[in-house]
């Protein structure tokens, strides 16, 4: 046995002395890595400067000429979602503000085709749902306002449908409770406006309605109107009705409803053109379902995507049914899942407050969205809201005016004109914003202005040289004086503690006196600048 043994131990060692020799060195290694790492770095830094100008085109005169750059850096960044999910997110925004949608559609259907990842399908789920239901949305409009025969009830149901209409914009909720208060003051002083009400703040509600809506009586209401024939009596009913499908989800059971009753003998000439609300409001609703039901495929195969789930909540936020509740669901949801990553619970933070804001916070919507229906038909002077001129009555105002006793509008008061002295009915949705005003140009010239212009144009010199050269370092990244608020610095925009440096731009002497420099955080890695401030060092 001790000959064996020995045999054993001279064969192990001669192995491990053959392997010792074909391993390679570890210094070829680390260089591999480094040059790695440098390339990843540089690739950044490239896409990072490419993003910085797209975002100075789409703030220019010019807009439009951003999209291209951010589709050329989206077709890059396809396969890497977090910097894919930046640059996407400004360009769904100017998408949005270009009325651009359907060219990012085809642009986002091209891209899939060559990156099917899952952010990239998610993107493209979410815009092709937002385009065919504003075309099914603007074909319905386009319906209504050739419906000659019944311009008050059409503009009326025109109405109703943008008050279920979501905007994306601050404020919206604000700005549907004055729409719906207009709607009621065209009514009629005694117009029961709950089913308006509930039309208007559905969406908005922070958990929604859950009682069981009783549509057996509000067929029955909407029945007896229609064979009434008066214009108030119908829209009301349908309001109620319209509400009580939406919070009980039965759209699909008022489309076979209403369908059912229009062929019947006799049946309201007023029938169609609800049929037609009806169906759209069905169209829509489905559309969103199907847009849901494939980004949940998409969900399961990245769950931790947050794109995807900023998608699922926008989407839900759009659909009929649903609304401001679910959508923030979504995103609370999802920041549970990673509560230790900075990136995530601000980005998180940043969209439930956005969706707060459109539910919450005041706000004015642009109502030229959509064309204006201007009817030519006539009623007595004692029911009619003028837009436009020196009767105007909009947003907020119409509400806090209508309140005061002193205010009178007609139809809501005692100031009533005889029935034959007719006018043209002009209704009030959606109103177009008043075009903004010219901004005066400064003049180098003026003792007042060239001190301010000589500071504003330092200013942006100085930005740009800190966005450039990365400053003067005054704390943290391979410096001995430490950034005294870092970790707040990293929660809110992500990175590494020792990535992170505190810079300062050059002084500049303004010509009244005052001299004043930029501070900021730039981080080392990413280049990335934030929180940038003016600091006065002197004053005159």
């Amino acid at each position: 046995m001790t000959w064996r043994s020995n045999f054993l131990f001279i064969t192990f060692g001669l192995i491990f002395a053959a392997a010792q020799a074909t391993t390679p060195p570890l210094e070829p290694l680390h260089d591999v890595f480094a040059a790695h790492d440098r390339r990843i770095d540089q690739e950044q830094v490239s896409w990072q400067a490419s993003y910085q100008q797209a975002l100075e085109l789409a703030k220019s005169s010019q807009p439009e000429q951003a999209l291209p750059r951010f589709e050329a850096l989206l077709t890059t960044l396809a396969d890497q979602e977090i910097p894919f999910s930046q640059v996407y997110a400004r360009y769904f925004t100017l998408a949005e503000q270009l009325r651009q949608r359907p060219h990012t559609a085809r642009f986002l259907q091209d891209l899939a085709r060559r990156h099917p990842t899952p952010w990239v399908l998610g993107s493209l789920s979410e815009t092709q749902a937002l385009v065919e239901t504003r075309e099914q949305t603007q074909a319905l409009f386009a319906r209504l306002q050739a419906r000659q025969d019944q311009p008050e009830l059409a503009a009326d149901l025109q109405t109703l449908y943008l008050l279920l209409w979501p905007y994306g914009n601050v404020g919206e909720a604000e700005d549907k409770a004055a729409m719906a208060d207009e709607l009621a003051i065209v009514l009629g002083e005694a117009t029961d406006r709950e089913g308006i009400d509930r039309l208007a703040r559905w969406r908005y509600q922070p958990s929604p309605d859950s009682a069981e809506p009783d549509l057996a009586s509000r067929q029955t209401a909407l029945e007896q109107a229609l064979r009434t024939g008066q214009h108030a009596a119908v829209v009301v009913a349908f309001s109620h009705y319209l509400a009580a499908l939406i919070a009980g989800n039965r759209l699909e059971d008022g489309v076979r409803w209403v369908q059912a009753n229009q062929t019947a003998k006799g049946a309201s000439p007023a029938l169609p053109l609800i049929a037609d609300v009806l169906a759209t409001t069905l169209g829509n609703q489905r559309r969103y379902a199907q847009a849901l039901a494939t980004l949940a495929a998409e969900r399961q195969s990245a769950p931790d995507s947050l794109l995807l789930a900023l998608t699922d909540s926008t989407l839900r936020f759009f659909t009929p049914t649903q609304g401001y509740a679910q959508a923030d669901a979504v995103l609370a949801a999802f920041g549970q899942r990673q509560p230790h990553d900075a990136r995530v619970q601000r980005a998180v933070r940043f969209h439930r407050a956005m969706l707060a804001s459109w539910a919450k916070q005041p706000g004015r919507l642009k109502r030229d969205t959509f064309p204006a229906i201007v009817v030519t038909a006539t009623r007595p002077r004692d029911s009619v809201i003028h837009e436009g001129g020196n009767a105007a009555v909009s947003g907020s105002t119409a509400r806090s005016r209508h309140r005061d006793e002193d205010y009178r509008p007609a139809g809501c008061g005692n100031q009533h004109r005889p029935a034959a002295e007719p006018t043209p009915v002009v209704r009030i949705v959606p109103r177009l914003p008043p075009p903004p005003k010219a901004k005066p140009t400064p003049k180098a010239d003026n003792a007042a202005t060239a001190p301010q212009l000589g500071k504003q144009l330092a200013s942006e010199a100085q930005l740009a040289e800190l966005r450039s050269t990365g400053g003067t370092p005054m704390a943290g990244h391979q410096l001995d004086k430490p950034i005294r608020d870092v970790n707040r610095l990293v929660a809110e925009h992500g990175g590494r503690a020792a990535d992170w440096r505190k810079i300062s731009s050059r002084s500049y002497t303004a010509t009244d006196g005052t001299r004043f420099e930029i501070h900021a955080y730039w981080n080392t890695v990413t280049k990335q600048l934030v929180e940038p401030k003016s600091i006065v060092i002197r004053t005159p």
